[in-house]
């Protein structure tokens, strides 16, 4: 009888959903857009070593910054504990572990693509159709799925057409059947345009909302895409890269930033921390990306390779915030060079 219940509770979930998710207000409803910004898959490029390696050594190393924990209203007493240097460095061992794990980088993909697909066309049963019927195999044995959406769900509507499910409603009808943890059935309102734009705008809380992106959504769903690249924009516009860096939404910011050709702004906020290093791997990154070839550093002075970037490269909508970060630093080195002289 348990069971029973269970499942009718789950019915009434799915007759809810498929009511709402498939009629055809389903784009307004939910307020969302397709994205697509590449014509080859990015993910390609982000697993590259190399590529990968340039992302990690920039994204920074600061412990506190990694590992960090959200704001909550109870305060916790912190444990103070007496270790013999051995303990020690096994706790330290263990923080590493964590710190590693925290800084995994959430994967750079390609919106995925539409689920129209007819399967069988049958206007002969239309009429005894009240309603939309979804059909979904609800197997608990994942072995058989590698990768989330290929558990076969399809749509009969009224008019007799049997449809691959659009992506709005698999996602619906799986989390209500294999539920991931944190996420909801019905997206919820901050990531919508308008209440993200004033989220954004008010808090800029950068690092939660991405954190509650990545629970909410598939990293190739149109809304993780959309809402992650609002976000980068928006601490673009704001000067804000130092909120993500030692996190692990630093590496995809970057790279996103590379991919549409608009690094100045973050090559800016580097020079500008003195991380001029980093400002290289940035111009070489964005060369891999775009099949450029590479900047040699051996032998060369890295002034003289971020001035030969600003003078033949550099993109020029966003050449000004390039072009100040280079005047400051130009002003600094000039006051350091005027105290090593008078010392």
């Amino acid at each position: 009888m348990a069971a029973l219940r269970k499942n009718m509770q789950c019915f009434r979930k799915l007759s809810k959903v498929c009511s709402n998710c498939c009629d055809t207000g389903l784009a307004r409803y939910f307020q969302t857009s397709r994205v697509v910004l590449f014509d080859e898959d990015p993910l390609t490029y982000f697993n590259d070593k190399k590529v990968n390696y340039i992302l990690r050594k920039i994204t920074g190393d600061d412990t506190k910054k990694a590992i960090y924990k959200h704001k909550i209203e109870k305060a916790v007493t912190p444990k103070y504990l007496v270790l013999t240097d051995k303990e020690l460095q096994k706790t330290m061992t263990k923080a590493e572990g964590i710190k590693k794990r925290r800084l995994q980088m959430p994967p750079f993909m390609k919106c995925r693509e539409d689920r129209d697909k007819l399967l069988e066309d049958d206007p002969d049963i239309a009429s005894i159709l009240e309603s939309k019927y979804v059909f979904f195999d609800i197997t608990d044995d994942n072995s058989r799925y590698k990768r989330y959406g290929e558990r076969p769900m399809v749509i009969r509507h009224r008019n007799g057409k049997l449809k691959m499910a659009d992506w709005h409603t698999y996602d619906r009808v799986s989390q209500i059947y294999n539920p991931f943890p944190g996420r909801e059935i019905y997206m919820p309102k901050m990531f919508k345009e308008d209440h993200l734009e004033e989220l954004l705008d008010t808090y800029q809380n950068y690092l939660y909302i991405l954190e509650r992106a990545c629970v909410q959504f598939e990293p190739d769903s149109s809304d993780f895409i959309r809402v992650t690249h609002r976000i980068y924009e928006h601490i673009a516009e704001h000067g804000c890269f130092d909120v993500l860096r030692s996190t692990r939404f630093f590496g995809p910011m970057a790279f996103y930033f590379a991919m549409i050709n608009k690094i100045e702004p973050l090559m800016a906020d580097m020079i500008d921390r003195n991380l001029l290093s980093d400002a290289v791997d940035l111009i070489n990154l964005k060369k891999i990306l775009h099949k450029e070839s590479e900047m040699h550093t051996q032998g060369r002075e890295i002034l003289m390779i971020i001035q030969d970037f600003y003078n033949n490269e550099a993109n020029k909508k966003h050449i000004h915030v390039l072009e100040e970060a280079l005047g400051r630093l130009e002003k600094r080195l000039e006051e350091r060079l005027q105290e090593e002289q008078s010392n």
